[in-house]
């Protein structure tokens, strides 16, 4: 009988992931922000300086300028992610991203105020207690997103990293998280 719950509930949580695809939105302070996706411009994190040379050459096939290839910023805290590269693509609209074979890609969204802002692989997450802990594990779990610290000067936020395997990218796994009780930053 769990098993059962499990699987509708993954279900439920990937058909609300479908459904609310074309309306992206954030919350600000309970209020329910509404998001335009710009895909012409993207986020793109690699794993290795190895894979950034694989893009560059297939951008370059597919008439992309690539622009520079960033380390990872965590990387200052977390030695682990030192390998991690990211980059901004624009097209100017008869490309297409050709397949890079990247770890995360996420495209800009537009705000209300005509804002465009871009979305990297991280969130933030603030539980009400620090027994939620186990509810914030089997979440990511579910959303297949993965828990990468918890910040040692206020020890109720976490860090949270997705990939193209999550269910969503930073936003819509942030918005799932706010949907489900969570806090986030």
């Amino acid at each position: 009988m769990n098993r059962l719950h499990f699987t509708i509930a993954v279900l439920l949580i990937l058909c609300r992931v479908q459904i609310s695809a074309q309306d992206t939105y954030y919350y600000n302070a309970e209020e329910r922000v509404t998001l335009q996706c710009y895909p012409q411009r993207q986020f793109v994190l690699f794993q290795t300086s190895e894979d950034t040379v694989t893009a560059r050459r297939l951008l370059i096939q597919a008439g992309i300028q690539p622009s520079c290839f960033h380390p990872s910023t965590i990387t200052c805290r977390l030695p682990e992610y030192s390998a991690y590269y990211w980059t901004i693509l624009n097209i100017s609209g008869e490309e297409t991203f050709p397949n890079l074979g990247e770890y995360y890609r996420a495209p800009f969204y537009i705000t209300v105020y005509n804002d465009t802002v871009g979305v990297s692989d991280l969130l933030y997450v603030k539980l009400y207690d620090l027994a939620d802990t186990l509810i914030l594990k089997n979440q990511a779990n579910l959303l297949n997103a993965k828990i990468i610290e918890r910040d040692p000067y206020m020890p109720l936020w976490f860090t949270l990293s997705c990939s193209n395997q999550s269910v969503g990218n930073a936003v819509e796994i942030s918005k799932i998280m706010y949907e489900t009780g969570s806090k986030h930053g």
